[in-house]
């Protein structure tokens, strides 16, 4: 503004124009590139990758081994948390809190192993770490806690590290998923996917739509992308975002293969607190903030030196029934047989059996369609827990038997 240029036969005042500013700009990208190469986070000394730093108003954290430095420019990071490292910072309502949501029969009559995945996973949250190829699942009755702890989750990693997502959207565009750069943690809360339904003969199985599908596999695998952007051109690269899907239901992930569910740990909720909340007890959270990230980055130390996450047992049968609302075959098979060494059965029986189930029980004529005498056995076997069966010899006369299972008389079926 100050700056002065030749004009006449004096000085008159520079008066910039875009073009005069993009010139500079362009000079100086130039001169400061570290390359296509390189990302955040960044030492830039060293161009050595700080993934396990976090940045706190007052320090730089090292999440896996406890160091601590003084904020710096050399460090290249995009994200920072709005509050104090305090390692002397307590968080009892968080205690109390968790102890209400997760009872248990461990000691002190806690569900522990839930607490401690839950707190491992908003460490890893707060990290640009990915390497864990996880997502979390919240299921469980209404006002058991899942929104309060995902309002925690967004103050602790910050406004702009957080992105509110739905299925309905996300993959709505070409551009949709921009919204997922440089964002640390995205939560999907209250997911209700579409209902299975017939067409006149045809059923559609509702559930999650393929695109969706096929974008949380990439991120949960961390796999290399491309975001269109709106005005720019497309991103490549891994994101860095982790994922937590929350709903009161079981969600159907409509895939047959079986992977996509795995890819996420499941935590049961089944305390509800409806019509006895705590108004205030996410004031008084928030403001033990620095004493939860504390504690959280504690439990995140210890999933670095374990390196996998552990799924609660409180969830066993949650995952089972994630996985079969995403497989009606797999569905079948727990719901009409049963392993034993000693038992028998035919291909016949099984494929009558499971075609009658498909069509009647889970009204998925589709999934029935694809059975065969000549296919049922090597179906079965691809279950978990089914992969021991054979056929025996067949005797003279007779039908050659299947061994290793028995088919679970309709009485005896729970569903």
């Amino acid at each position: 503004n100050a700056a002065f240029k030749r004009g006449g036969d004096g000085l008159v005042r520079f008066e910039p124009k875009p073009k005069d500013v993009n010139d500079v700009l362009h000079a100086l990208r130039g001169l400061v590139s570290l390359g296509d190469n390189l990302a955040p986070p960044l030492w830039i000394s060293t161009e050595e990758s700080a993934a396990s730093w976090v940045m706190f108003t007052n320090k730089l954290v090292n999440v896996e081994t406890g160091e601590e430095r003084e904020p710096t420019p050399d460090l290249w990071t995009h994200s920072s948390l709005g509050f104090e490292w305090d390692t002397e910072a307590e968080c009892p309502a968080w205690e109390k809190f968790l102890g209400e949501i997760f009872p248990g029969e461990d000691e002190g009559g806690v569900d522990q192993q839930s607490i401690d995945f839950l707190e491992e996973w908003i460490g890893y949250n707060m990290t640009e770490e990915i390497r864990f190829h996880k997502a979390a699942m919240f299921i469980g009755v209404k006002r058991s806690g899942k929104t309060t702890i995902s309002n925690i989750m967004r103050a602790l990693v910050g406004d702009r590290n957080y992105v509110g997502l739905s299925f309905n959207t996300w993959m709505r565009g070409e551009k949709s998923t921009q919204i997922l750069l440089g964002k640390r943690c995205g939560v999907f809360p209250d997911v209700r996917l579409k209902q299975g339904k017939f067409y006149g003969q045809t059923y559609d199985g509702g559930g999650l739509d393929p695109r969706s599908a096929e974008m949380l596999l990439n991120l949960t695998g961390g796999d290399t992308i491309n975001v269109a952007q709106l005005y720019k051109e497309a991103w490549l690269g891994r994101l860095r975002i982790k994922l937590t899907l929350i709903s009161n239901e079981i969600p159907n992930m409509t895939d047959a293969s079986g992977v996509l569910p795995t890819r996420f740990v499941k935590v049961h909720f089944g305390q509800s607190f409806y019509q006895r909340e705590d108004t205030r007890l996410g004031e008084r959270l928030m403001g033990e903030l620095p004493g939860i990230a504390y504690r959280c980055l504690l439990a995140y130390r210890e999933l670095v030196k374990r390196d996998e996450f552990v799924q609660p047992d409180s969830a066993t049968a949650l995952e089972r029934e994630v996985l079969e609302a995403s497989d009606p075959f797999t569905a079948m098979i727990h719901a009409c047989f049963r392993k034993d060494l000693e038992g028998s059965s035919t291909r016949g029986l099984m494929l009558d059996t499971a075609t009658a189930w498909l069509t009647k029980v889970a009204r998925r004529p589709d999934v029935a369609s694809t059975l065969r005498v000549n296919n049922i056995m090597n179906r079965v076997r691809a279950v978990n827990g089914f992969e021991h069966i054979t056929e025996g010899p067949r005797p003279f006369g007779g039908v050659r038997p299947v061994l290793g299972l028995v088919i679970i008389p309709k009485k005896d079926r729970e569903y």
